[in-house]
């Protein structure tokens, strides 16, 4: 009989795991008795991978767009969360969670 071992953690894989515990923390401390707005359920699943919270990058419309000094194009980065029941999709600005701790909540 072989032994199971652990197999060693990719390179940025232990920083993801912070990043996502941060995440859940973050949204547990927000709001922890949230529910659905659409459907009233209370079960979510982040939108993960096993380097931590998936980055979704949204652009704002052309013509609603103000330029940015820089000329960078505006945009926010969210990480995204989706109801198990009915799949509304939830995001959180990615700022905030990297910004905020517990105690800042």
């Amino acid at each position: 009989m072989g032994r199971e071992t652990e197999l060693p953690k990719e390179e940025g894989e232990e920083k993801g795991e912070a990043s996502t515990l941060k995440y859940i923390d973050f949204l547990s401390s927000v709001a922890p008795d949230r529910v659905c707005h659409v459907c009233g359920h209370d079960k979510f699943v982040a939108c993960l991978s096993q380097h931590g919270p998936q980055t979704f990058r949204v652009t704002i419309p052309e013509q609603d767009r103000h330029p940015f000094e820089d000329g960078s194009e505006p945009r926010l980065d969210c990480y995204a969360h989706f109801c198990d029941r009915c799949g509304t999709v939830t995001f959180t600005l990615k700022q905030l969670v990297e910004e905020r701790t517990h105690g800042d909540v």
